[in-house]
């Protein structure tokens, strides 16, 4: 089959994107298919929520396993599950492998997939709904050569094929809305609802769901981009001739280890936290900004660790980040499964978008000419700016009416300053939307 007749085969599926690897001899059922050396898979493919297990035959050796959601589309455009299939991330090596892809589907490639001298290539194309349609050939040296020059770009043994406007093809249209925004001035404080009608909204931190109101991006936590493969990220701003130094805050995942995650957080504000320091009566804080590395913090004596990530990569799975007491108690902890399932796709593409906010007489939004445009990032990356304390944790947990009908409201987040964001990125430009 032709390049051209694949790439159709895959767009009439559903596809938005398409990647082809050229598999190595020993890529097969048994031995597996390699991804790549980093986690920089799970940014390009949607997957399952990401789960540390002990490695087969081992007693203290973990890696991270997520569902793949593979079919096998066939010629004629008929796809078939491959349910057990699986990516899986050995950080002993470091590897990102395929696995269980001919379990349990009749339909899949099996012939293909055996070792064999003459070299075949694995297609992946994503759909619209998150499925993952796979497709094999065999090649001749010359196709697979044309493949490489018909490839829009690559992602280490993975080559990517213009098939929709996706993620980094979606760049213009991202770009020409932030211009029709910005040219439409103060824009009232609002949010869509589940319906999708725009509700009026007078909070002056609404700016996030205003902007994204006017992409028509209903808010959700769902870990998927915005708009068309974008995250779409507001920051408070004060001037627009230059990228605002404000905070941006990019997780607010909650603790899934510690005494936070196992006596919750009423018990871990009185143990850790400390009465408000604006005299409001009967309440308690837990704040503070907490960098890896860094001393802990004066008023909870806590400080933060990055615990298995070493040269570079996540060298033991079953690590992640602890918030510790200076007597050596997990106060909080987040696995890097926790961590990976929030950072994963989501940010794969992100504009940074600065705004100003009128609050009289009414609220309402002024978003920024001048943004800044982040594409391909991986876990890694976000982690190398964790451990070099770029990325911090700036926690806001609240008890209030402690001694009466104790309440408490948390907010876990994790933090950088705008001129830190090229750190996370593989390619971060500064783009002015009345310029495009």
């Amino acid at each position: 089959m032709e390049i051209n007749e694949l790439v159709r085969l895959f767009t009439a599926a559903g596809c938005r994107r398409l990647f082809a690897k050229v598999l190595a001899k020993n890529n097969n059922s048994k031995n597996q298919i390699y991804l790549g050396s980093s986690l920089a898979a799970l940014n390009l493919f949607p997957t399952g929520q990401v789960k540390k297990e002990l490695k087969k035959d081992t007693t203290d050796q973990y890696i991270l396993k997520s569902r793949f959601d593979l079919w096998w589309l066939s010629s004629d455009g008929h796809a078939i599950e491959a349910p057990q299939t699986q990516l899986v991330y050995y950080p002993q090596y470091p590897e990102v492998r395929l696995s269980g892809f001919l379990k349990g589907c009749h339909s899949a490639p099996s012939d293909l997939l055996r070792p064999g001298d003459q070299p075949r290539v694995l297609f992946l194309g994503v759909t619209s709904n998150s499925r993952i349609l796979g497709y094999v050939v065999r090649a001749s040296a010359s196709w697979i050569e044309a493949l490489r020059q018909a490839s829009a770009d690559s992602f280490g043994v993975l080559l990517e094929f213009p098939i929709a406007e996706e993620g980094p093809l979606a760049k213009r249209r991202v770009l020409a809305e932030l211009r029709r925004i910005h040219l439409a001035g103060w824009i009232e404080g609002k949010r869509l609802n589940k319906q999708g009608v725009a509700k009026l909204c007078a909070d002056p931190n609404a700016g996030g769901y205003t902007l994204e109101a006017e992409f028509g991006v209903v808010p959700n936590s769902k870990s998927k981009p915005d708009f068309l493969g974008w995250e779409i990220k507001h920051c408070g701003a004060t001037r627009f001739d230059r990228l605002t130094s404000k905070a941006v805050t990019l997780l607010t995942p909650e603790p899934d280890g510690g005494f936070y995650h196992s006596e919750k957080p009423e018990a871990f504000v009185r143990r850790f936290g400390y009465p408000d320091q604006n005299q409001k009566a009967d309440r308690f804080n837990f704040g503070g900004r907490y960098h890896v590395g860094k001393p802990g913090h004066h008023m909870t004596h806590l400080h933060l660790e990055l615990v298995g990530f070493s040269r570079g990569t996540v060298s033991d799975a079953s690590g992640g980040l602890v918030l510790l007491s200076e007597s050596g108690e997990v106060a909080a902890s987040w696995s890097f499964a926790k961590l990976l399932n929030r950072w994963q796709t989501k940010h794969a593409y992100a504009v940074y978008v600065p705004a100003l906010c009128r609050k009289s007489p009414n609220v309402a939004f002024f978003y920024g000419d001048i943004v800044g445009l982040g594409e391909g990032t991986t876990f890694e990356l976000f982690l190398q700016a964790m451990s070099a304390g770029v990325v911090y944790y700036d926690p806001s947990v609240k008890l209030m009416n402690a001694s009466t009908a104790p309440t408490t409201k948390s907010r876990n987040q994790f933090r950088v300053g705008m001129k830190d964001l090229a750190c996370l990125y593989s390619r971060w430009t500064v783009v002015n939307v009345l310029q495009v």
